[in-house]
């Protein structure tokens, strides 16, 4: 790619005349990768009962594949004619809802920002929620700090039992290791907190 104006102009161009995409209608950001526009017509082709069985007696098959193509590209002319907003051309997100949606969104959260600090200039070391401003749990840090660790020893002694030494068969699955979510750990976690709020 980084060679492709030199080595082939031609495509160079055509690839910045915006000709590796589709677009199915004349909607702003409506373009699609080729292969995804391959999928949709096959998609249409097999119409709503699909292509289920039609490998099975050959007579339906040819009828499918003659037919098929035909009655989607009727169908998509009968859609076109048929639709009623042909003049707008705007993006979905292009309406005055969306928008005023967008500044709402926007100016809370600059306000929490300027309330609780910006958090992507934080350099503390604590693990905390960013909303809140909680510390997380010790047993739910300690766990963070580990897991790549336990993950990584995992796949060592799973790669050495079983493909270096072949102690173990390829098919034993991998012991689980406690997760943030296991029942274990978040009792663990109520206990402490219960036992703090004692105090």
């Amino acid at each position: 790619m980084v060679t492709l104006a030199t080595k082939r102009a031609s495509v160079y161009t055509q690839f910045l005349a915006g000709n590796f995409t589709v677009k199915k209608t004349t909607h702003a950001f409506s373009a699609m990768a080729i292969d995804q526009a391959h999928e949709q017509n096959n998609a249409l082709v097999k119409g709503d009962g699909g292509a289920v069985g039609l490998t099975e007696n050959l007579t339906a098959l040819w009828r499918w594949m003659v037919s098929g193509p035909e009655m989607a590209r009727v169908i998509a002319e009968f859609q076109a004619t048929s639709e009623t907003n042909k003049a707008d051309h705007k993006h979905h997100e292009q309406t005055k809802h969306t928008q005023v949606a967008f500044a709402r969104d926007v100016r809370s959260l600059t306000q929490v920002i300027g309330e609780m600090g910006n958090p992507f200039c934080d350099d503390s070391k604590d693990l905390l929620v960013l909303d809140s401003r909680d510390l997380a749990d010790p047993a739910v840090i300690n766990t963070v700090r580990e897991i790549e660790k336990l993950g990584q020893e995992q796949h060592d002694s799973c790669v050495h039992e079983e493909l270096v030494n072949q102690t173990k068969p390829i098919t034993d699955p991998i012991k689980r290791t406690t997760s943030l979510f296991s029942a274990d750990l978040q009792s663990e976690i109520s206990q402490e907190h219960s036992c703090k709020c004692r105090l």
